[in-house]
């Protein structure tokens, strides 16, 4: 999932950058800087949820429901943490394709040139 806030004028310029960068993804794939940063980014993010009270209670409420402990999150992220750059695009690239990709766009268009028609 991705999103972004935009004024409804910058629409179409927001939405052609979008694709520009995922058919570039799926072109160059990623530098190895960008996927350490990336992997930083979301080992923190999923440390600071489970730091969270609600957060840890609802993580382990569903895990109970999944058959799961945090042991699984524990090799989960050890997993992740082992990809390699090539691994991550060779899977972008089986399991993305842009012409499935569903866009939903919101906002006050009538004061732009054209509403969008999707």
């Amino acid at each position: 999932m991705a999103y972004a806030i935009y004024a409804p004028q910058n629409v179409e310029r927001l939405e052609a950058a979008f694709k520009e960068e995922i058919a570039r993804a799926l072109k160059d794939g990623f530098t190895e800087d960008e996927v350490q940063a990336a992997k930083s980014g979301w080992l923190q993010s999923r440390q600071v949820s489970r730091a969270q009270d609600n957060e840890l209670a609802g993580r382990l409420s569903g895990y109970l429901f999944l058959n799961r402990t945090l042991a699984w999150d524990a090799d989960f992220e050890k997993r992740v943490l082992a990809l390699t750059p090539a691994e991550i695009v060779a899977a972008l690239r089986r399991r993305l394709d842009p012409a499935k990709i569903t866009i939903v766009k919101a906002g006050d268009f009538a004061k732009t040139k054209a509403a969008p028609t999707k």
